[in-house]
């Protein structure tokens, strides 16, 4: 069995749920690259936004994309930091 890494494996799976659900938007802080969600990017570039290191824009985009049934994901670096601290901690 060919292993992945834990990101390229993330970033497929962005865009597995993308092709499931056309309401599904990506919100990213210029963390694309790290996090492989750019594949979700290439994909459905007009599904994908970088907003760079404006997370707290990031915040008010996501209320916006909701009141209209919009389904979002956030990528911020330091949830995914968590992730992996919770992770480490439990297991």
């Amino acid at each position: 069995m060919k292993t992945k890494q834990i990101r390229q494996a993330y970033g497929e799976a962005l865009v597995r749920i993308g092709e499931k659900d056309k309401r599904i938007i990506v919100l990213d802080s210029d963390v694309s690259n790290s996090t492989k969600s750019c594949l979700f990017g290439e994909k459905f570039p007009e599904r994908f936004f970088n907003v760079g290191i404006f997370e707290a824009n990031m915040a008010g985009m996501a209320a916006g994309f909701a009141t209209t049934g919009k389904i979002l994901l956030l990528i911020l670096l330091q949830i995914l930091w968590f992730f992996v601290l919770v992770i480490r901690f439990i297991v």
